[in-house]
């Protein structure tokens, strides 16, 4: 990874909110939120952690915007974090974060639901794709996360777009050792849609 690489995390709910934080805590990174609802308690008063995995704690992220043009502002980010509910009915996803996403950006997938991933790979067909599976129980109320006591992602690479197939895993694989630094258990397969159905049974 370099220096210091720029997460976007579109999504600033319960799973957004715990996932910016956890990588937050590394030094390797610089963690900005795209948050809509909730932008006015999160960017003045942050969210207050209560996790039986991590402990108590205090998150004030880096930046809170109110929209992804905004953040798209401040430069261009090496890894966009879709954690926004998968509701293809009501709005597009893959059109919500077209502003933040460059030549290069990893798009990384934090949604539930199946066959969620061809949206981005059809419009985002020369960015790295990657489908991940968050394994987590973990609530959002008030500015309050409550988290219990695990927290796993596994993943796998849905299109390597300008990238090789390793190039892309690799650029994943340099996010998940943040992830892991920081008590996050993290995988990544060849085929991740075991898993996505594993969890959408779950749900």
């Amino acid at each position: 990874m370099k220096l210091k690489s720029r997460v976007l995390v579109v999504g600033g709910g319960a799973v957004g909110g715990l996932f910016a934080w956890r990588l937050s805590q590394s030094p390797s990174v610089t963690v900005s939120l795209v948050c809509r609802s909730n932008h006015q308690t999160v960017s003045t008063q942050g969210y207050r952690i209560n996790s039986a995995q991590f402990g108590t704690s205090t998150y004030r992220p880096y930046a809170v915007h109110r929209t992804v043009e905004e953040a798209a502002l401040t430069g261009a980010f090496d890894y966009v974090i879709v954690a926004l509910k998968a509701l293809p009915n009501k709005y597009d996803s893959a059109e919500r974060i077209q502003a933040a996403v460059s030549p290069g950006t990893m798009i990384l997938l934090f949604q539930n639901g199946i066959g969620i991933e061809e949206p981005f790979a059809q419009r985002f067909p020369r960015n790295p794709v990657v489908s991940s599976v968050s394994f987590v129980s973990v609530k959002h109320e008030d500015g309050v996360l409550r988290h219990g006591g695990f927290s796993m992602l596994a993943a796998g690479v849905h299109q390597a777009g300008d990238m090789s197939a390793e190039e892309a895993k690799e650029q994943l694989r340099e996010l998940f050792r943040v992830f892991e630094s920081q008590g996050v258990a993290c995988s990544v397969h060849q085929d991740i849609q075991p898993y996505r159905w594993q969890k959408h049974v779950l749900n």
